[in-house]
């Protein structure tokens, strides 16, 4: 069977809606593409990072659990619907087709689905410097985009991209990197912070507070290892 992304012929065209779609947590999210020609077959495929496209769902398949596929024949469109958006959802889908007695398959050109949390978390900015090489780390944000706020640096982080913590967590690192003399990485909201005696007890701290705690600073650690790692790949190269 031959596949292809599009064909050349007029008669097998197949097209999404978008090319990128947003969508929060727990929302229902619906894909569409529409097609021209005769079809026998339609499909959904999933692509998650670094990962080639896998199949998701076809036209009368099975029910699966939060999907289901809905086909208009008159107007030639058909949709994917995620009920109860999670985060691991996000991914590239593809629709696809197999034309009426041929033996190929085309995609369309791909909707990016990013399914961001409710619970919202602006990122912590660190500066880090190696052999010379100075970059700023954005990490534990919620919104993909959160680090185009950054007053500085704004347009670099706009020219680079947020990536997943990993596939479970759906908090994202962004690292952009400096040029000799720019250190302004860290913000600061300029409020000031009435100092707390850290000698005394406060009996309203759990120990699930504090074990969170220490998950989070091993994650930070994790985080700058892998961060420091890369930049030494990445000059040596």
């Amino acid at each position: 069977m031959i596949v292809s992304f599009q064909s050349g012929s007029s008669e097998d065209v197949l097209t999404p809606f978008k090319d990128v779609l947003m969508a929060l947590e727990g929302d229902t999210v619906t894909l569409s593409c529409n097609y021209s020609g005769s079809v026998d077959y339609l499909f959904w495929y999933q692509q998650k990072s670094s990962s080639s496209p896998q199949f998701l769902i076809q036209e009368h398949s099975e029910k699966i659990e939060r999907l289901s596929f809905n086909h208009d024949k008159q107007s030639k469109k058909f949709h994917l619907q995620i009920s109860s958006a999670a985060v691991t959802d996000s991914a590239v889908y593809y629709c696809a087709l197999r034309p009426a007695g041929a033996n190929k398959m085309i995609f369309g050109s791909g909707t990016r689905l990013t399914i961001e949390p409710r619970a919202e978390y602006e990122p912590s900015y660190f500066k880090l410097q190696h052999d010379g090489t100075t970059a700023c780390l954005a990490t534990g944000f919620s919104r993909h985009n959160a680090a185009l706020g950054h007053r500085n640096y704004s347009n670099l982080f706009n020219d680079s991209e947020a990536v997943r913590i990993s596939p479970d967590l759906a908090l994202y690192n962004q690292v952009i990197f400096l040029d000799d003399g720019e250190d302004a990485c860290e913000e600061s909201s300029g409020e000031d912070v009435p100092c707390v005696d850290t000698m005394s007890p406060d009996k309203t701290v759990s120990m699930a507070s504090v074990a969170v705690l220490g998950l989070r600073v091993i994650l930070f650690k994790t985080i700058v290892f892998n961060v420091l790692l890369t930049m030494r790949l990445w000059i040596s190269q």
